[in-house]
C-alpha cells in the first residue's frame, strides 16, 4: 500500500469529492439537514462532514484495525470504534449547533428561518449526524479489511521470495562442497600413482570446474551449453579417478536449437552425479549415456546409467532431494523427472517447460 500520509490525502479527495458534488446540489433534508445553499450554510456543514468522514476512515484503517487485529484483541477494537463514532459524532453535532446559532436556521422540525428556503428543515440528529457515520464507519472498517488483507498478501510474498532465495542459496551451498570434496579425492588418489600430467590435466578441470561453480553458478540463468561443458568437466575429472580412463565410457550428445536455452544453475548436475555414484565399480567401471534436446522452449534431459544385477536399489540422496526442491521452488508445476530402477540400468529424465 501506499504511505500513510498519501492515503490520508486520497481519502480526503475522496470524500471532499463526494460530499461538495454527490451530495451538495441536494436540498433534500435527509442529505441536508437544515443547511441549504440559498445562505450558504451548506459550506462548513460539507466541511464539517468531510473532516469528520476522513478522521473515522483514517483512524480505522490506518491505526485500529493495523493495531488491534492481528493481535485478536477483538473486545479493544471494538470498544476503541465506539468511543471512536461517539466522539466524532458528538463534534460533528456540536459544529452543526455552532453554524446553526451563526445562520439562524431553525432548531426544530417545525421552524422555519427567517432565510428564504425551499424546504422546512427537520432537525432530528438522531437520525441526521449517528446513522451518517455509521454508515462511514461501516465504509472504513471495510477499507481497513482490504487494506490490511492486500498488505498481508505483499507481505506473505516478500517473506515467500526471501525465503526462496535463502532456501535456493543453502542448497547451492550443500551442492558446492560435495563435488569439490569428490574432486579432491580424485586428484589425491592421481597423485599417489601418477606422474605430472595427470595431476596438471586434473588441476586445470578443476580449477575451470571451481570457477563455473562459484562465479558462473552465481547468475540467476545461465546457458544450457554452459551447464553441458561443466558437466562434461564433471565426468572427465571423475574419469581421471581410474587407472585406465576408458573404465568410465560417457557419451553426452546436445541437439542444439536455434535460440540459446537458458536454465537455473547446477540443476542437471544432481543427476549426473547420482549416475556416477551408482552406475561406477570399483573393479568393472561403468557406462553413462546423456541426451539433451530443446523442442518448442522445452528442456528434454535423459540420463541412462549401467547397474550390476546384484546391486542394491538406488536409494534417494541428499542430491536428488535438494534437486526436486529446487525444482518446485524455481520452475512450479512447469517440470517432470521421472526415475527409474531397471535390470542392468539406471533411467532418469527431466523435462523443463518454458512459460
Amino acid at each position: 500500500m501506499a504511505r500513510p500520509w498519501v492515503e490520508v490525502a486520497l481519502i480526503v479527495t475522496v470524500m471532499f469529492t463526494a460530499y461538495f458534488s454527490v451530495f451538495f446540489w441536494s436540498d433534500a433534508p435527509i442529505f441536508s439537514g437544515p443547511f441549504n445553499t440559498v445562505d450558504g450554510s451548506i459550506y462548513p456543514a460539507r466541511l464539517v462532514d468531510v473532516l469528520v468522514s476522513v478522521v473515522l476512515i483514517a483512524a480505522l484503517s490506518l491505526w485500529l484495525i493495523p493495531g488491534y487485529l492481528h493481535r485478536f484483541q477483538f473486545l479493544k477494537l471494538t470498544l476503541w470504534i465506539l468511543f471512536l463514532v461517539a466522539g466524532v459524532s458528538a463534534f460533528e453535532w456540536l459544529c452543526d449547533q455552532i453554524i446553526q446559532e451563526l445562520y439562524n436556521l431553525p432548531r426544530g422540525p417545525d421552524e422555519i428561518s427567517d432565510k428564504m428556503l425551499q424546504y422546512r428543515r427537520r432537525l432530528n440528529y438522531r437520525f441526521t449526524v449517528l446513522p451518517g457515520n455509521l454508515l462511514i464507519t461501516g465504509l472504513g472498517v471495510l477499507y481497513g479489511l482490504s487494506r490490511d488483507w492486500v498488505n498481508g498478501q505483499r507481505r506473505q510474498r516478500v517473506l515467500e521470495l526471501a525465503r526462496t532465495r535463502s532456501e535456493l542459496e543453502t542448497l547451492r551451498a550443500q551442492i558446492q562442497p560435495h563435488f569439490f570434496f569428490n574432486s579432491i579425492n580424485n586428484i589425491l588418489a592421481i597423485a599417489r600413482r601418477t606422474g605430472d600430467e595427470d595431476t596438471g590435466e586434473a588441476l586445470h578441470r578443476l580449477t575451470d570446474f571451481m570457477r563455473y561453480t562459484i562465479y558462473d553458478a552465481r547468475e540467476e540463468r545461465v546457458l544450457l551449453s554452459q551447464e553441458l561443458a561443466h558437466i562434461r568437466n564433471y565426468l572427465e575429472l571423475v574419469r581421471l579417478r581410474y587407472s585406465d580412463g576408458s573404465r568410465l565410457d560417457f557419451e553426452l550428445t546436445y541437439s542444439e536449437s536455434a535460440t540459446p536455452y537458458t536454465l537455473a544453475p547446477l540443476l542437471l548436475i544432481s543427476l549426473v552425479e547420482n549416475a556416477v555414484k551408482h552406475g561406477m565399480h570399483p573393479s568393472d567401471g561403468g557406462w553413462i549415456r546423456i541426451a539433451v534436446a530443446i523442442k518448442d522452449r522445452d528442456m528434454d534431459f535423459s540420463i541412462l546409467n549401467g547397474r550390476r544385477a546384484d546391486q542394491p536399489t538406488q536409494n534417494v540422496g541428499i542430491g536428488l532431494v535438494n534437486l526436486r526442491r529446487r525444482l518446485d521452488l524455481l520452475y512450479p508445476r512447469q517440470y517432470s523427472l521421472n526415475i527409474e530402477t531397471m535390470d542392468h540400468q539406471y533411467s532418469a529424465r527431466l523435462i523443463l517447460k518454458q512459460e
